[in-house]
C-alpha cells in the first residue's frame, strides 16, 4: 500500500519519534520535540514531518502489538492496548504543540499477524485526518501501511536461507545477527530458548543465516525483528506446513489381526509441549515440540490429506495441568498461548493410520468446534443415605463417583473401586473431590485428595496421597493416576513403618459363574491367563527380571467382565519398595469369591434399650454384652456398616435361653436407604447356642435391618456380624513384608479400570482386548 497525502494545505507540527520497551505491559515513549519559530516555517516540510510522525507512530504501535501477542496469545486483548497506544502517542503531539491547536482523528486502524508458517507476516494500517485550528487548516487526510514478512526459502546443511521484506515488498537491507533468533526446545527448563544466528550475510537481496548447533535443522522456530520493533515468527520444517504428523504402526505389534476385531479400543493420547506423547503415563514418542502459539489456533486431523486436513478434523481437548504434569487444572482458555503447563489430548484406535496436528497461524483465527464439542451426559445426583454422586455417561458407560462424608469410591456396571489403604486403614477424604473437567470433548477428569487423620498410632505420618481419575469419551474404560506422597517434616522425624499399601482395589459383588483371570507372561506376544479359582492368587516380579503381570480381571461371562491394567512404567512401581528392602515385596493380589464376617460401624436406630443394656452393645465385639429392651411388642435395629458391602448371610452369638427371635425367627432387609427398605431379603429362625448363621441370601447396601418375630421383654441380642463376599484385584506394593525408612517419598501408579458390558463386542479369547494394547502399543513415528 502507498502512503498518500490528501490535503493541499501545510502546517507546522511535531515530529513524533518513540522507543517501545516493553516487559508485558510497560511502555515507554520519546518524543522529539518539532516546534519551529514561525518565521521558518516551511509548509510542504511540515506536511511531510507530520506524516512521518504518523507513520513512525503506526510502526511502534504494530511492533507493540507484536509484543504483547507474543506473551499473551490475546489478539483482542493486543488490539485494545495497541490502539490505546496509537491514540495516546496522537494525544500527546496535540498537548505539546498548543500553539498550533492540532487535533488529530483517528478513521481507521488494524493491527495483523500470521506466524507460525514457513512464511509470516505482520502489518498495520492506518487513516487519520487532523486539523490545525490556528493555521486555519481542517480535515487533512493521511492513510499509510506497514508490514514485515519473512520466508524461510531453504534450509541446507547448517544455514537457512530468509528473505525480509518491508512494507511495498521491498527488501529489508541492514538487519544483523541481533535480528535473527532462532528458537530451541530446552527440556531442562521446560521452555523454548532464543539464540541468535551464528552468522549473517547477504545474498541476492536474501539472508543467508548460519543455524547454532541446538537448534534441530528439520523442525524449529525463528524470530526476526526489525529497528521498528515489528516482530515476525516462523515456523519451519521439512515438509515446509505449519503441522507435525504422528504415524501409528499398528502393524508392528504383530497384533493386527486382533486389532481388527475390536470396536473399542480407543486409546488416549496425550501431547506435551516438547512433543511427548504418552499413553497411561508411559511415553509412545519423543517427537518435535510444539510452537508456543494461541491455543485458539490449534486443530487436530487423523486418516488426512496432509494437503487439506480440514476434512478430517476429529474431536480434542487443550487441557491446563501443574506440578509438571502431575496436577489437572482444567481446560485452557482459547485466549493463551501453549506452554509447557498444557497438554493436547485425542482418541486414537487400529484404524487411525496418523494424526496431525497443524495450526491457522492468523491472530484472528477462532478456536474450532471440535475442540469444544460436548462428548458427554454427566449429572450429579443424591444418594439414599444423602452422599454426592457424580454420574459421567460417555455412551457407552457410565462411571459413578461416590463422595461425602470421608468417603470416596468409583462404580461402574460390573463392579467397585476404592482407593488408597495403608495399614489396613483406608484414607479419609475430607474435601469433595474436584472435576476440572466435566461434560468433556475427550475426557473427564476428576481430581481427590486422600490423607490419613490419627498417622502417630498407625505408624506412616505426614502421608498424603492425589487421585486424579479420567473418563475418556466412547471408550470402556477409566484410567488412574496414584501419587503416593510422604512428606519430610521436622514435626515427625521418626520412620515410617508400612506393613500394607493398596493404592488401588477393584471388586464385585459374588455371581454364580464368575472367574478370576490375570496375565503371567506370554507366548508370541499373546498373554498366558492363568485362573484363580478359590482364595487368594499373588503375583510377584519375576527373578530374571521380566514384569509381566499387566492386567488381572474377573469374568462374568465370555462378554461381561471388569478388571485393571496398567503400562510397563506402573508394573515397575509395582515393585517401589523392592530397592528399599532389597527384596521381592510387591505384589498383585487376586482375591476370588472371597468372604469375610465384618462388624457393623454403627447403631443407626433401635426400637428401644434397658438400662445398661444398651443397642450398641450387638456390635461391640464382646459376646458377653447384649442389648435388650424390656418390653413385650416386635423389636427392632437397624445398623450402619459404613459404606455399601454385598451381602450373603448374617450370624448372631446366641445364648440359652434369651435367643433373640426365639424359635419365630428374624426377618433381615437390606438397603442403601434407612428410610424405604423393600422386600425382606431372607426370612427365618437363627436358633442355637454360640454363633448361628442365617442361609444364604445376596443382597447389597450400608443399613441392615433385623426384626424379631418373637415379642418376648427377655430376648437379648449379644452380638451380630455381616458376611461381605466379593472378588477383588488389589494392587499391593507392600505384600509380603513390612518396610520402615524416614526420607520423602513421591510415587505414581499409573493404570485403567476397565468396564466390559455385553454387547460391546470387545472380547476376544480369554478377554484379550485392550489387555493387548497394554502389551503391544503402536509404533509412532512423527513427520514434521
Amino acid at each position: 500500500m502507498r502512503d498518500t497525502v490528501k490535503g493541499q494545505f501545510s502546517i507546522i507540527a511535531a515530529a513524533l519519534l518513540a522507543i517501545i520497551l516493553i516487559s508485558a505491559v510497560s511502555v515507554t515513549y520519546s518524543i522529539i520535540n518539532f516546534s519551529l519559530p514561525k518565521e521558518q516555517i516551511n509548509v510542504s516540510s511540515s506536511v511531510y514531518e507530520i506524516n512521518n510522525s504518523l507513520k513512525q507512530m503506526l510502526e511502534f504501535a504494530v511492533g507493540y502489538y507484536c509484543s504483547v501477542l507474543q506473551v499473551t496469545g490475546n489478539s483482542s486483548f493486543a488490539q485494545s492496548l495497541s490502539r490505546n497506544y496509537l491514540s495516546s502517542g496522537f494525544e500527546f503531539i496535540a498537548n505539546s504543540h498548543p500553539e498550533l491547536n492540532p487535533s488529530i482523528r483517528i478513521s481507521d486502524m488494524n493491527f495483523s499477524v500470521r506466524w507460525y508458517e514457513a512464511s509470516s507476516y505482520s502489518m498495520g494500517y492506518l487513516k487519520a485526518s487532523y486539523d490545525l485550528l490556528s493555521l486555519r487548516l481542517s480535515n487533512i487526510n493521511y492513510e499509510t501501511f506497514c508490514a514485515l514478512r519473512v520466508e524461510i526459502v531453504e534450509v541446507r546443511n547448517e544455514t537457512a536461507t530468509v528473505n525480509v521484506t518491508m512494507d511495498e515488498s521491498r527488501p529489508y537491507f541492514g538487519l544483523s545477527a541481533e535480528n535473527f533468533l532462532f528458537y530451541y526446545y530446552d527440556n531442562a527448563t521446560s521452555s523454548w530458548m532464543k539464540q541468535q544466528a551464528s552468522s549473517v550475510r547477504s545474498e541476492n537481496n536474501l539472508y543467508i543465516l548460519g543455524i547454532p548447533q541446538k537448534v534441530d535443522k528439520k523442525c524449529f522456530l525463528l524470530e526476526v525483528s526489525d529497528p521498528r520493533g515489528i516482530i515476525n515468527i516462523n515456523f519451519y520444517s521439512t515438509r515446509r506446513k505449519p503441522q507435525i504428523t504422528y504415524v501409528f504402526d499398528w502393524n508392528a505389534t504383530g497384533m493386527q489381526s486382533i486389532y481388527n476385531q475390536l470396536k473399542n479400543d480407543k486409546i488416549v493420547v496425550e501431547v506435551l509441549q516438547n512433543g511427548t506423547l504418552l499413553w497411561l503415563g508411559q511415553k509412545l514418542l519423543d517427537g518435535y515440540p510444539i510452537p508456543q502459539l494461541p491455543i485458539k489456533c490449534l486443530r487436530v486431523s487423523a486418516n488426512a490429506d496432509p494437503n487439506h486436513l480440514e476434512a478430517n478434523q476429529i474431536p480434542f481437548q487443550v487441557e491446563d495441568w501443574a506440578s509438571n504434569y502431575k496436577v489437572p487444572l482444567g481446560r485452557s482458555n482459547s485466549e493463551t498461548l501453549f506452554s509447557s503447563r498444557n497438554m493436547i489430548v485425542f482418541l486414537v484406535d487400529h484404524n487411525i493410520k496418523n494424526v496431525t496436528i497443524w495450526w491457522d497461524g492468523r491472530d484472528n483465527a477462532q478456536q474450532t468446534p471440535h475442540s469444544t464439542m460436548k462428548n458427554f451426559n454427566d449429572k450429579v445426583e443424591r444418594t439414599p443415605n444423602n452422599l454426592a454422586k457424580l454420574v459421567l455417561n460417555n455412551h457407552v458407560m457410565m462411571v459413578n463417583v461416590t463422595y461425602g462424608n470421608g468417603i470416596f469410591y468409583v462404580e461402574t456396571s460390573t463392579g467397585r473401586t476404592d482407593f488408597m489403604r495403608i495399614n489396613n486403614r483406608y484414607a479419609n477424604f475430607y474435601a469433595s473431590p474436584s472435576f476440572p473437567i466435566i461434560n468433556g470433548t475427550v475426557r473427564d477428569i476428576i481430581q481427590q485428595e486422600a490423607e490419613w487423620a490419627g498417622y502417630d498410632a498407625w505408624g506412616f505420618p505426614n502421608t498424603y496421597a492425589q487421585i486424579v481419575l479420567t473418563f475418556p469419551a466412547n471408550a470402556t474404560y477409566y484410567t488412574y493416576a496414584l501419587r503416593l506422597i510422604f512428606v519430610n517434616a521436622s514435626t515427625c522425624p521418626e520412620d515410617r513403618t508400612i506393613s500394607e499399601l493398596t493404592p488401588i482395589r477393584v471388586s464385585t459383588p459374588w455371581i454364580n459363574g464368575i472367574r478370576a483371570l490375570t496375565e503371567n507372561g506370554t507366548i508370541n506376544g499373546i498373554p498366558i491367563s492363568v485362573e484363580t479359582y478359590s482364595g487368594k492368587c499373588s503375583f510377584y516380579n519375576f527373578s530374571d527380571g521380566k514384569w509381566q503381570h499387566h492386567w488381572s480381571q474377573y469374568n462374568y461371562s465370555n462378554s461381561i467382565l471388569a478388571g485393571i491394567i496398567f503400562r510397563e512404567l506402573s508394573n515397575l512401581n509395582l515393585y517401589t519398595f523392592d530397592k528399599i528392602l532389597g527384596q521381592n515385596t510387591g505384589i498383585l493380589n487376586v482375591t476370588f469369591q472371597s468372604k469375610q464376617w465384618i462388624l457393623p460401624k454403627a447403631v443407626y436406630t433401635k426400637c428401644g434399650e434397658s438400662g445398661s443394656y444398651m443397642a450398641i452393645n450387638a456390635i461391640d465385639g464382646s459376646t458377653n454384652t447384649y442389648w435388650q429392651h424390656s418390653y413385650s411388642h416386635t423389636h427392632s435395629i437397624v445398623l450402619d456398616l459404613g459404606e455399601t458391602v454385598n451381602i450373603s448371610r448374617i450370624r448372631i452369638y446366641q445364648s440359652n435361653p434369651y435367643y433373640w427371635g426365639g424359635t419365630r425367627g428374624i426377618d433381615v432387609y437390606v438397603s442403601d436407604d434407612p428410610n424405604n427398605w423393600g422386600s425382606v431379603v431372607w426370612s427365618g429362625p437363627i436358633y442355637g447356642n454360640g454363633w448361628v448363621s442365617s442361609e444364604q441370601f445376596q443382597a447389597r447396601g450400608r443399613y441392615i435391618r433385623l426384626v424379631s418375630k418373637d415379642t418376648s421383654s427377655s430376648q437379648r441380642l449379644y452380638e451380630v456380624q455381616v458376611e461381605e463376599v466379593r472378588t477383588s484385584i488389589e494392587v499391593s506394593p507392600i505384600g509380603l513384608r513390612q518396610v520402615s525408612f524416614r526420607f520423602p517419598l513421591d510415587v505414581t501408579w499409573f493404570g485403567a479400570v476397565v468396564t466390559i458390558q455385553s454387547g460391546t463386542d470387545f472380547i476376544y479369547k480369554n478377554g484379550v482386548g485392550l489387555w493387548v494394547v497394554v502389551e503391544h502399543p503402536p509404533k509412532v513415528e512423527v513427520i514434521a
